[in-house]
């Protein structure tokens, strides 16, 4: 025990501090002060070096940025930067954000550059931003009718469409934001879901270019529709392409270009300013005319064809084999024009497109 209290092991009890008195001469008080004063020494110590860990921890964030746009008060030292922070994101301890980082499947490119802290201080503003919204739970099919309205308005200039996006996300259950990049953030966008019911998708503009912002929003969107729920899908512009970031770059692709147009303009041959912009006026003809569904004919089409047989016999007529019914239309007719483009989509079965010249 002695050899223990003398290496600093073993803390000097009341009963070992008598037993001392006994032996030395000198009085129990003086053993327990003695062993007072160290162990706040070491506490000291180990203040000093937790203080020093959590000032390198803070300075890997942007706290000036932070501050610079309104997200925490401009801290007056080290310890008030670590306090900012652990209230910025919500956490206890710098260990809790650690914590919370590796509970979080961050799915990106193998040759991902964006610096961690920087790109979660981005991602915390975005969704900062997205528990402000007052949203539905998602709905995927009203997200799709969301997204079908987006398109038609990406001809538009973008400062006058983003709030509308927006607006029309957020009907739909899902949170878009417009986060300006971090120095250190290479990310275009990122989608991950919040809560079990609430997606969000947070973007960057980080190009600054419409077409970026575009296709970044359709890629992040198509995360949500087709991927897991577990993890948050963060996109580099310049990084290697994931299965995942595949497959979301070509339903995104597809659905600001359909791929049948896009086979047929190339299968043209016709690359040259003019044939480009018909293209893109074909294109931008996009805007959704009609939506509903087949159970409003008679509650079902076949319902319709029957009545339609009923009908004839009542005349001595009948349906014969090869012969074409329609069941009758489940939207209002449409007027068309020379140059314009129509596609007509049927829920599993696919879509048809038809351009009149």
């Amino acid at each position: 025990m002695i050899s223990q209290i003398i290496a600093g092991d073993a803390p000097i009890e009341p009963g070992a501090a008598i037993q001392f008195e006994r032996a030395l001469g000198v009085d129990a008080a003086i053993w327990l002060g003695m062993e007072s004063d160290y162990r706040l020494h070491l506490e000291r110590e180990a203040e000093k070096r937790r203080s020093t860990e959590l000032g390198e921890w803070a300075a890997r964030f942007p706290v000036r940025e932070l501050v610079k746009r309104g997200a925490i008060p401009k801290p007056n030292s080290v310890e008030e930067s670590v306090q900012r922070l652990l209230e910025f994101f919500g956490v206890g301890s710098a260990q809790a954000w650690e914590t919370r980082q590796m509970r979080v499947a961050y799915r990106h490119s193998p040759s991902f550059q964006s610096d961690r802290h920087a790109m979660a201080t981005w991602l915390r503003l975005g969704e900062i931003e997205a528990e402000r919204m007052a949203r539905a739970d998602y709905n995927e099919s009203d997200f799709k009718r969301a997204l079908a309205q987006i398109r038609t308005l990406t001809a538009n200039p973008t400062d006058e469409t983003l709030q509308e996006a927006s607006r029309l996300c957020c009907g739909a259950g899902v949170a878009l934001t417009f986060t300006k990049p971090l120095p250190k953030v290479r990310i275009s966008g990122a989608a991950r879901w919040l809560t079990p019911r609430k997606p969000a998708i947070h973007l960057s503009a980080r190009h600054r270019s419409d077409d970026h912002l575009w296709f970044s929003l359709f890629h992040e969107a198509a995360h949500v529709i087709l991927h897991s729920k577990k993890a948050a899908y963060i996109h580099e512009t310049d990084g290697e392409t994931t299965p995942d970031d595949a497959e979301a770059d070509e339903w995104a692709a597809d659905f600001l270009i359909p791929a049948q147009d896009w086979r047929r303009f190339v299968a043209a041959g016709a690359f040259n300013p003019e044939s480009a912009r018909r293209f893109a006026d074909e294109q931008r003809n996009g805007e959704e005319r009609g939506r509903a569904l087949a159970s409003e004919v008679l509650g079902n089409p076949a319902n319709a064809v029957a009545w339609c047989a009923n009908k004839l016999a009542e005349f001595g007529e009948e349906l014969r084999a090869g012969e074409f019914v329609m069941p009758g239309s489940i939207t209002a007719a449409v007027d068309v024009r020379a140059g314009d483009s129509v596609r007509a989509e049927f829920a599993s079965l696919g879509a048809v497109s038809v351009r009149f010249v």
